[in-house]
């Protein structure tokens, strides 16, 4: 099946509103391209450029948007752990504090090990694993709720 490669080419590829919107429309053409061809085989890429995979929050910005956090930053790191493709996470470069968060919420991780400290790629699988896993358990919650 194809492969989707979503290249972040934003320098430092910090997450503030306009950036997510934009990775946003492009996940929103793959999910559609995925329903439109009924891909039932295919994969997702997400990579840096240069020096940076993703560093981190625009931080500044962050702090000063109302709801960037709940409505930006943690529904695309929602949107990634349920993406209806795997998601390889192909760290390029330094990943720091949002942007590893962001990593993390792939399936896997492909990196160099000069990039991820050994036991990093570890921690980021079993804490994908986790996240996964309490997702799951507030969708479920919130169906025993409405019954």
């Amino acid at each position: 099946g194809p492969l989707f490669i979503l290249s972040m080419k934003n320098g430092e590829n910090r997450f503030n509103t306009t950036f997510i919107q934009e990775i946003n429309a492009i996940l929103d053409e793959i999910e559609f391209t995925i329903q439109q061809e009924n891909l039932e085989r295919a994969a997702l890429i997400t990579i840096g450029e240069g020096k940076f995979y993703s560093n981190g929050l625009d931080l500044e910005h962050a702090l000063n948007t109302p709801g960037f956090f709940d409505d930006y930053f943690l529904k695309l790191l929602a949107r990634i752990l349920t993406f209806p493709i795997p998601t390889v996470a192909a760290i390029n470069g330094h990943a720091f504090a949002g942007g590893f968060m962001f990593a993390i919420a792939h399936v896997d991780i492909i990196a160099p090990e000069k990039d991820v400290l050994p036991k990093a790629k570890e921690l980021a699988l079993e804490w994908s694993k986790l996240a996964r896993a309490g997702a799951i358990y507030r969708e479920l919650k919130k169906e025993m709720y409405i019954e």
